[in-house]
C-alpha cells in the first residue's frame, strides 16, 4: 500500500448568524469559509441526532459555490444504533407489509434508508457520497479515508475526448433541451479544460438554451458514463460563430492572398481583420488593359455591310 499524506483542518462548528454571541465565534465562522476556499474534498460532517439543519444547509450552499468535493460524514451514529435496532422490532412485530396510514412515511431502519434520506435533504449536494461513522467506536473509520483517496482519484481523471464528444453527443440526441421558438440544440465538440474541479467546454450552436435543469442532466449523464464521485462538475456551453471568413476563399482579381504578419496576430487574438484593398499599380494595370481594348475596336472600325446584288 502506498503511503499518502493528508493535510486535515478541522475547523469550528458553525452556528446560525442570530445566535453568534462575540467576535471570537464571528471570526471562526470567518475561517471556515476560508477553509472551504482553500480545500480540495471539504468533509462535512453532520451529527446523526440532530440530523440536517438549516445551517448545514447554508455550509453545503458555500460548498457549491466554491465548486468543491465534497464527501458528507455522519458522526455519532453510535447513538443511534439502539432506536434502529428497536425499529426493526417494531417493523417485525407490526408486519411490513402492513398498509401504512396515507402521508405517513416509512420509518429509517437502515443505512441506505437514513443515508437517501440525508440526500434527499442536500439535494443540491448530491453528488457527495454519504459515509457513517463513530469517533467513539472507531465505526467505519477505515472506509471514510478510502473514500478520500477514491474522491481524489476521481478528481484527477483526464476523459478521452472521443468519448467525451460520444457521450455529450448520445446525450443530447435522446433529449433536447425544451425551448418555446422551436429551436434545436446542434453540438459539436468539447473537450475537458481542467482537472480538479473537472470543466468541460462545449460548443454548440446556441449556449442561452442551456438551463439549470438541462445542465444537471447532461451532468447526471457524465457520472453515469465516467462516475466523478463527489466531483462537482462544471460544463461551460460556448456558442460558435455562424459566419467565419476563410482565409483561403479570400481572393484579390481572382488570385488567392496570403495573410500578413499583422493579419495573423489579429487571427490569433480573435480582433476583427479589415478588408484587404487591391493595390493601386493592379487598379492602374487593369485601366490601362481595358483602355487598350477600347482602342484596339475603335481602330478596327465598324465592320462593312456587303451589297446584295440585284
Amino acid at each position: 500500500m502506498i503511503n499518502q499524506k493528508y493535510i486535515l483542518i478541522d475547523t469550528a462548528g458553525v452556528r446560525q448568524e442570530r445566535r453568534i454571541d462575540d467576535s471570537v465565534e464571528f471570526y471562526s465562522v470567518k475561517r471556515t469559509e476560508e477553509s472551504i476556499s482553500r480545500a480540495d474534498i471539504v468533509v462535512m460532517v453532520l451529527d446523526a441526532e440532530v440530523g440536517v439543519t438549516a445551517q448545514d444547509k447554508k455550509v453545503a450552499g458555500k460548498i457549491i459555490e466554491e465548486r468543491k468535493s465534497c464527501i458528507i460524514v455522519i458522526n455519532k451514529w453510535d447513538l443511534m444504533t439502539p432506536g434502529l435496532e428497536k425499529a426493526r422490532r417494531d417493523l417485525r412485530a407490526k408486519k411490513v407489509d402492513a398498509p401504512r396510514p396515507e402521508g405517513q412515511e416509512a420509518p429509517l431502519t437502515t443505512l441506505s434508508d437514513f443515508g437517501g434520506w440525508v440526500q434527499e435533504q442536500l439535494f443540491f449536494l448530491d453528488y457527495a457520497p454519504v459515509i457513517f461513522t463513530s469517533a467513539k467506536t472507531g465505526f467505519h473509520l477505515d472506509r471514510f479515508l478510502e473514500s478520500i483517496r477514491y474522491v481524489t482519484a476521481q478528481m484527477q481523471q483526464k476523459v478521452p475526448t472521443a468519448l467525451l464528444n460520444r457521450t455529450f453527443r448520445d446525450a443530447i440526441d435522446r433529449r433536447q433541451p425544451p425551448t418555446s421558438a422551436g429551436h434545436r440544440l446542434k453540438f459539436f465538440y468539447a473537450t475537458q479544460v481542467k482537472q480538479s474541479p473537472p470543466i468541460f467546454l462545449m460548443f454548440v450552436n446556441r449556449e442561452d438554451m442551456f438551463s439549470d435543469p438541462y445542465q444537471k442532466y447532461l451532468t447526471n449523464e457524465l457520472r453515469k458514463a465516467f462516475g466523478f464521485e463527489g466531483c462537482f462538475i462544471l460544463l461551460v456551453p460556448r456558442a460558435r460563430e455562424k459566419t467565419i471568413e476563410s482565409i483561403r476563399k479570400k481572393k484579390v482579381f481572382g488570385k488567392p492572398v496570403r495573410p500578413s504578419e499583422q493579419e495573423r496576430a489579429d487571427i490569433r487574438a480573435g480582433r476583427p481583420r479589415p478588408a484587404r484593398k487591391p493595390s493601386t499599380g493592379a487598379a492602374r494595370t487593369t485601366d490601362k488593359h481595358r483602355q487598350d481594348k477600347r482602342g484596339l475596336k475603335n481602330l478596327r472600325g465598324k465592320p462593312k455591310q456587303r451589297r446584295r446584288a440585284k
